[in-house]
């Protein structure tokens, strides 16, 4: 670099470093990044938001622990019928995070029922009132026809599946599932199964119903999440069938979102 200065003119400068970096800010920036950084953020397949502080996605793994810590979760409803690694399972322990199991509940045996006979050798009496208790009994049973159907669903769909009676959830696990959701003592909550589509799905597309969505609303979002093979219609007509008035909602802790 040389000056010139003179009586009359004012100082001149004259750069001629020839290593002066004429780019633009955003070049030069871009240059200095010359390896990857080394957090690596990668979210679970299919992961997305449903409503605020509840998420669904498919197995997460502990490849995807750095993107878990930002959702801070307090509860994963594992619908999966695999079970976590043991790395994962660490982690969630360090994490405290709770983990809720419903993907191997046998959920294709109901409680069992019991039935009392009557013999010759009761009084008349007691005969009658085991008649009508009997009556009552099967009244009850045939005032329910929306939750029978429901089972009678969950049924075929493990039918069709033989190579894999797990395939897909009963009433009984959606409601335990729906009881998590709707305490909000849980949240942040992740949903999560397999590949994230059937499963979850269900359990979303019942939880929409609690919403009070419009069928075709949630059965668009369904499809949204199962690929090009397309939803299962068993699955839908479950979401449809499933009864929202087993759902136990304490309104006092129920997300705002759900009020």
């Amino acid at each position: 670099m040389a000056s010139i200065t003179s009586n009359n003119h004012p100082q001149i400068i004259i750069n001629n470093d020839s290593s002066t970096d004429r780019t633009s800010p955003n070049e030069r920036q871009l240059r200095r990044i010359n390896h990857p950084p080394n957090l690596r953020i990668v979210p679970p397949l299919n992961f997305c938001p449903v409503e605020n502080q509840l998420y669904r996605s498919g197995q997460p793994s502990i490849i995807n622990q750095s993107f878990l810590n930002q959702l801070n979760l307090k509860t994963i409803i594992w619908l999966s019928s695999e079970e976590p690694t043991d790395e994962f399972l660490e982690y969630c322990n360090d994490s405290s995070i709770n983990i809720e199991y419903l993907g191997m509940i046998n959920e294709f045996n109901s409680e069992p029922t019991t039935t009392t006979t009557t013999t010759d050798k009761q009084p008349e009496e007691q005969q009658q009132q085991q008649q009508q208790a009997d009556v009552q009994q099967q009244f009850e049973q045939s005032d329910n026809l929306l939750q029978d159907s429901s089972h009678l669903i969950s049924s075929t769909i493990a039918k069709i599946n033989n190579n894999n009676p797990w395939d897909s959830l009963n009433e009984n696990t959606i409601k335990h599932a729906l009881d998590l959701i709707v305490d909000k003592t849980n949240y942040p909550i992740l949903i999560c199964c397999g590949m994230g589509r059937h499963r979850t799905g269900t359990v979303i597309g019942c939880l929409r119903r609690l919403q009070h969505w419009n069928l075709n609303s949630v059965s668009e979002e369904y499809r949204r999440f199962t690929g090009s093979r397309g939803g299962r219609i068993l699955v839908e007509l479950l979401i449809e069938s499933f009864n929202i008035d087993l759902v136990n909602i304490n309104w006092e802790l129920a997300p705002d979102w759900l009020k």
